[in-house]
């Protein structure tokens, strides 16, 4: 079980990697691919200073799976790799190029304006490829994942972002919905800088998680509907609990300072989800 994607994701996303690995041998190699694809676009962002740069990037990706077919090397193996799995798998081609342009937010200042910009934003991000992981796992069963895969991705998305809120606002990345902020009464102004106010923080974490907290519910109602086969899919959901406690704990001081747990850690929570098939449920501060 080599190559070059496997190694990508093993070095770019340990979660990730360590849930792939309990998924039936012969899927591997596909769940590295559309993995690796996922952190490939994701991190142009982070690559390039000029947001045109990103956007020729994308074009390339988007350009590559449009025209590209598993007969013709595009001599970059994360490509061939997902053209690959495409083909194997009879993978939706527009999934993969909605997530391009999808990324495009990423590049530029622009503010989510809505929660349901954001849900959107995670439906053809993160979401579609939990539910392309499905579709390899069980090709035939994995239309009835699709919920799962929609909160499931929706939960992950914002735990990952609110264990990486000092991140974010120092590359003025804008995911918090206004919508949300509004209702609570808050300026965006108000949440970093020589402006933060530590109490509208405090209020404001609260919504978020209390909202990433909804969506792992109905993640969890979802998932325990559905067949064993499909738990390696999920298996990235598991520290999503255990990250929102600590976000709780933290409060205010979660906007200082990145939120994480050790490797060997998540490793542990992973793989006991992975044996025992239980993902942890939610608890309450007083809990």
């Amino acid at each position: 079980m080599t190559g070059y994607s496997l190694q990508l994701v093993r070095e770019a996303n340990r979660d990730f990697y360590i849930s792939l690995l309990f998924a039936p041998k012969q899927k591997h190699q596909a769940l590295a691919a559309i993995t690796a694809f996922n952190i490939e676009i994701a991190r142009i962002a982070y690559r390039v200073h000029d947001p045109l740069l990103g956007e020729i990037r994308l074009r390339w990706w988007r350009d590559t799976i449009e025209g590209g077919s598993v007969n013709s090397s595009t001599e970059n193996p994360v490509a061939d790799g997902v053209l690959a799995a495409m083909s194997r798998f009879d993978l939706p081609r527009q999934v993969f190029l909605n997530a391009c342009d999808a990324r495009l937010f990423d590049l530029y200042d622009n503010v989510m304006q809505s929660r349901n910009d954001f849900e959107g934003y995670c439906g053809e991000t993160t979401s579609a490829f939990i539910q392309l992981a499905c579709q390899i796992v069980d090709p035939l069963g994995a239309h009835h994942c699709a919920n799962a895969s929609g909160h499931g991705g929706v939960a992950l998305a914002l735990s990952n972002i609110l264990r990486q809120l000092p991140t974010h606002f120092a590359n003025n990345q804008k995911f918090l919905p206004t919508e949300l902020l509004q209702a609570l009464g808050i300026e965006r102004q108000a949440l970093c800088g020589k402006t933060a106010d530590k109490t509208k923080q405090s209020r404001a974490l609260a919504a978020l998680i209390a909202w990433a907290r909804e969506h792992y519910i109905q993640f969890l109602n979802a998932y325990q509907a559905l067949p064993p086969q499909f738990r390696s899919a999920y298996l990235p959901m598991a520290p999503i609990p255990y990250y929102l406690q600590k976000l709780e704990r933290l409060g205010a001081q979660a906007f200082e300072k990145t939120t994480l747990f050790s490797p060997l850690r998540r490793q542990w929570i992973i793989t006991k989800t992975a044996i025992s098939g239980r993902f942890a449920p939610l608890k309450t501060r007083e809990s």
